[in-house]
């Protein structure tokens, strides 16, 4: 009898585990728990596949943009949904993630990887470093008041040489 039981409780617990893996991948996911699992191991597969589409996410939201923005829009400081999604990239993105992103598509998503990489201090692959500086692209930038036109490499260079929090 006591050996039924014990089969049946392991049963149970094998289902909801199950359960709550499946339900893991399903349901959108807070950002305050992505930067949880980004500051800690990746604990299994269901978190992974979170923490990858939380990141396509915040890049899918960076490949729309043909700008680069700065924090702030326009004279009274309002917040930008473009530089916010790069923050998020900031805070949960991966040494590996960021460096990746270096050689993604869209220029904008590249100065952002970046200024991401620079900002947390990791190391950048020099290939991906060297084909940003040399990007001769030309895209608006646009922080506050200033907007100008500028080509990929020289604003990767201004970031590589930037005084730190001047972003």
């Amino acid at each position: 009898m006591k050996y039924y039981i014990m089969t049946l409780v392991s049963i149970v617990v094998v289902l909801g585990i199950k359960s709550y893996t499946i339900n893991a991948q399903q349901t959108p996911v807070d950002d305050v728990e992505v930067e949880l699992m980004a500051s800690s191991e990746l604990l299994n597969k269901a978190d992974t596949i979170r923490h990858q589409k939380m990141i396509k996410r915040f890049v899918v939201g960076l490949e729309k943009s043909e700008v680069l923005y700065g924090k702030f829009t326009g004279p009274a400081n309002i917040p930008n949904k473009v530089y916010q999604d790069y923050e998020r990239i900031q805070r949960v993105g991966t040494k590996e993630e960021l460096n990746s992103l270096m050689t993604h598509n869209s220029p904008v998503v590249r100065l952002y990887a970046q200024r991401a990489l620079m900002n947390n201090n990791m190391e950048m692959d020099r290939v991906a470093v060297e084909y940003l500086v040399n990007d001769t692209t030309t895209i608006m930038y646009h922080d506050g008041f200033d907007i100008k036109l500028e080509t990929v490499g020289d604003i990767a260079s201004e970031q590589l040489f930037a005084v730190a929090n001047e972003f």
